[in-house]
């Protein structure tokens, strides 16, 4: 069973943190946000332990996605890269190059994919790690003009987001005694 909460603004899962800025907390998942991004679904499924979408500024778009075990780094940016590939499929690629960030305090892998669609030039930036003993996956994507100022924005997520231990994701979703009889994630 998914569970889906759409939230408008910072409700639902959204808080206020210490400085007034939103943040998220919840499923052991935190990070703070800047004011001009708006959480838009908190989607709780196996494999996931949480997704979160975030919108920003002139059509941006961020997406958090914590699962419930850890995983293979480089076929998980080369998924999510054959997925924006098969979206974009009509765009023309102009570049792609390897990239190293940190991600929660750890290393992470990726690539930066640049395409040229009919809106313009656009920059989709797909970063993956081992956060202890889960699985993360950071995603955002802007029109090229706007891509300093975004990764500007999402910086400070990647730096402040924290990962807890907890149970899968299917623990979390299975009716009780139900994880034992199957056994833990998929």
């Amino acid at each position: 069973m998914a569970v889906v909460a759409l939230v408008a603004g910072s409700c639902g899962r959204g808080n206020t943190h210490g400085d007034g800025s939103p943040s998220y907390d919840a499923y052991g998942v935190s990070f703070v946000y800047p004011e001009r991004w708006r959480l838009t679904a908190d989607t709780t499924a196996a494999p996931f332990i949480v997704e979160l979408e975030l919108a920003g500024p002139r059509g941006a778009f961020c997406d958090l996605a914590v699962y419930g075990d850890t995983a293979d780094v480089d076929r998980m940016v080369q998924g999510l890269l054959e997925e924006f590939r098969a979206e974009f499929a009509g765009a023309r690629e102009a570049r792609l190059r390897p990239v190293r960030s940190s991600l929660a305090g750890v290393e992470a892998r990726g690539v930066v994919w640049v395409i040229d669609t009919p809106e313009g030039r656009r920059m989709i930036h797909i970063l993956a790690a081992n956060v202890g003993l889960r699985a993360v996956t950071l995603y955002w994507q802007a029109l090229a003009r706007d891509d300093d100022r975004v990764g500007e924005d999402i910086a400070p997520i990647m730096r402040a987001l924290e990962v807890e231990d907890l149970p899968s994701a299917h623990d979390l979703h299975a009716p009780a005694g139900l994880s034992a009889a199957v056994g833990r994630g998929s």
